[in-house]
C-alpha cells in the first residue's frame, strides 16, 4: 500500500549531459571563487610593496644617484686590473721559465741531492753521538761498595 499525499507528482529526467553541464557551471564557479581570492591577495601585496617603497623612497633616490659614479669606479677599477695584468703578464712568464728550470735542474741534480741529504744524516747522528756522550761525561759517577765485598 502506498499513501500518496498530493496527487501531483513530478518527475525529474537527467540526462548524463545535463549533468556534466552542471558540474561543468560547478567548477567554473569554483575558478571564479579562487581568481578573485588569488586578485585581492595580489592587491594586498601591491598595497604593501606601494608602503615599502613610499617609506623607503628617499634611500632608493640616494641609490638610483649613486649608480652612475659606482659604474664609472667599476669601469676604472676594471681598466686598471687590464693594465697591470698586461704590465705584469712578462714577469709572469719570466716566473713560469724560472720554476720549470729550477724544477728540471733539480730532478737533474736528485743524486747529488741524495749524496748531501746522506751526508747530512750522518753528521747529524754524530752529533748526537758526541752530545749523549757529553752529557755522561758531565754526570756525577756514583760508585756503592759493598761491605761484604772480598778478595780472593
Amino acid at each position: 500500500m502506498y499513501f500518496i499525499a498530493s496527487s501531483t507528482v513530478m518527475q525529474a529526467n537527467f540526462t548524463l549531459s545535463d549533468f556534466f553541464t552542471i558540474l561543468l557551471y560547478v567548477a567554473g564557479v569554483a575558478a571564479l571563487v579562487t581568481l578573485i581570492a588569488i586578485l585581492l591577495r595580489a592587491y594586498k601585496i601591491l598595497g604593501d610593496v606601494k608602503t615599502i617603497i613610499k617609506e623607503n623612497q628617499t634611500n632608493i633616490t640616494k641609490i638610483l644617484e649613486e649608480i652612475p659614479e659606482l659604474s664609472k669606479n667599476v669601469s676604472g677599477i676594471t681598466a686598471e686590473v687590464d693594465h697591470l695584468a698586461k704590465a705584469f703578464r712578462p714577469s709572469v712568464d719570466n716566473i713560469a721559465d724560472t720554476t720549470e728550470s729550477i724544477t728540471k735542474t733539480v730532478k737533474e741534480n736528485n743524486p747529488i741531492n741524495e749524496t748531501i741529504l746522506g751526508a747530512y744524516k750522518t753528521v747529524n747522528n754524530a752529533n748526537k753521538v758526541v752530545s749523549e756522550f757529553k752529557a755522561k761525561k758531565d754526570r756525577p759517577i756514583n760508585i756503592t761498595i759493598d761491605k761484604d765485598f772480598k778478595r780472593h
